[in-house]
């Protein structure tokens, strides 16, 4: 019997690190590319669902609400719509009274003036800022100030007196520099700056003044044209809610109900079964990604932790291994791992490839699943799996079509071509020889 040292298990460790990390790499991207179905299918879903409520609230009057309230025995619609009449009137009200308003009739006109007004001020509003910015940018006039020395009735002590001469002094050299002034005394510089502040504040209090004006005028003409555009928003959002109060109506329907109103409609009958099809495309991938690639990976990420620690007791310490051990680390199983992504791709493009939905139920008793993957086993998916031995003898391709005398054919399709389809679905085996295995 063969024996070996750590020297071959780390010689063929490494080949199997490598190996298995691009497995898992392989796996992920797979899982992207299931992710990136299922964005897709929700997004058509839903776009279904839309279609379905535009479909029944295709005119949302109080006659055809009342109608429509009847036929679904759901009471809430038309309370719903007068919720919205409520606001619409209300916005109404508004926009016919800021219409009225001087400030919003002839808005153009007083913004202008105030803009106007505005400019003959800019000039002499950029100078006083000026000024004043470079007085209060100096630390020595916050000192000042923060002590009270611009105030009128500043009292000074003995120790104040010697710290405003030298923050006074300091200050000067700074204005003296930045403003060119001429400034003798701490009363000068005082008088100077109090003299600043009451010539520059009138001034710019009214370009303040000049300045809310605009903005409230323009708030004004914003209110008034947001309130313009109200009805058709309004309208929008009141039939968006009365769409999702009617599907989660009919979600929340029992089935002998819905069934009951799919025999008299046989466009709802087209709608209900891609609306089924569709959530188990959704459900399908979702848990297909979970079994076949997420817990796949999760085997692997366990068996690279276990033979990094193998590898790092190997390098510190020279051990023997059996046989089996370094020839179970040199088999890679290239071959189940290449069908196993084939498939994965396969089951993939099956499954978020179905269109034919006019071929399902939206009854309990039929397994999508087999009509989209041709029968393709699945016991890791529980659905299927008791479906199944519930049902060991259903086929989809011999399923009666409890809806046939009310299916109708699409425009674009001729019933020639369905019967093709339908054909070439049949001819399908129930369980290719490809699907040799339920996860792998």
């Amino acid at each position: 019997m063969t024996t070996y040292t750590s020297r071959d298990f780390l010689a063929a460790a490494q080949p199997r690190f490598e190996f298995l990390s691009e497995q898992k790499r392989l796996l992920e991207a797979e899982a992207q590319a299931y992710d990136d179905d299922i964005i897709r299918l929700n997004a058509l879903h839903q776009r279904t669902r839309d279609e379905l409520a535009s479909y029944l609230l295709a005119e949302v009057g109080d006659d055809e609400l009342g109608a429509l309230q009847k036929r679904l025995r759901y009471p809430g619609l038309k309370s719903v719509k007068a919720e919205f009449e409520r606001e619409l009137r209300q916005s109404e009200a508004e926009r016919v009274q800021l219409a009225a308003h001087p400030d919003v009739e002839h808005n153009a006109f007083h913004v202008g003036q105030a803009r106007d007004d505005m400019a003959s001020l800019q000039e002499a509003v950029e100078s006083y800022r000026h000024r004043r910015v470079a007085w209060r940018a100096s630390k020595w006039f916050t000192e000042l100030d923060q002590r009270g020395f611009f105030d009128r009735d500043y009292a000074p002590d003995f120790f104040d007196h010697f710290w405003d001469w030298r923050a006074v002094s300091w200050l000067m050299d700074e204005l003296e520099e930045d403003l060119e002034l001429d400034l003798a005394t701490p009363d000068t510089v005082r008088a100077h700056w109090v003299a600043l502040v009451t010539e520059s504040e009138p001034v710019l209090e009214a370009y303040r003044d000049l300045e809310r004006r605009v903005a409230e005028l323009t708030e004004l003409k914003a209110r008034h044209d947001e309130l313009v555009k109200a009805p058709a928003l309004i309208f929008q959002r009141m039939v968006k809610t009365l769409g999702e109060a009617v599907l989660d109506h009919l979600d929340s329907c029992p089935l002998p109900q819905k069934t009951q109103l799919a025999q008299k409609d046989p466009f709802l009958v087209t709608f209900f079964k891609k609306d089924a099809g569709l959530a188990k495309q959704l459900q399908y991938l979702r848990q297909l990604r979970t079994t076949r690639i997420v817990s796949v990976m999760q085997s692997i990420d366990a068996e690279l932790n276990k033979l990094g620690r193998k590898t790092q007791k190997a390098q510190r310490k020279h051990k023997y291994f059996d046989e089996a051990t370094i020839l179970g680390m040199r088999d890679l199983k290239r071959e189940k791992w290449s069908k196993r992504h084939a498939k994965l791709a396969k089951i993939r493009g099956r499954v978020a490839g179905f269109k034919h939905y006019e071929q399902g139920d939206f009854h309990e008793d039929y397994l999508w699943w087999d009509a989209m993957t041709r029968g393709a086993p699945a016991d890791d998916i529980y659905e299927v799996r008791t479906f199944r031995r519930r049902n060991p003898h259903w086929d989809w391709r011999t399923h009666e079509d409890r809806w046939h005398s009310h299916r109708h054919e699409e425009p674009s399709r001729t019933a020639m071509d369905n019967a093709a389809d339908e054909l070439a679905d049949r001819m399908q085996p129930a369980v290719g020889d490809d699907w040799d295995g339920d996860a792998s």
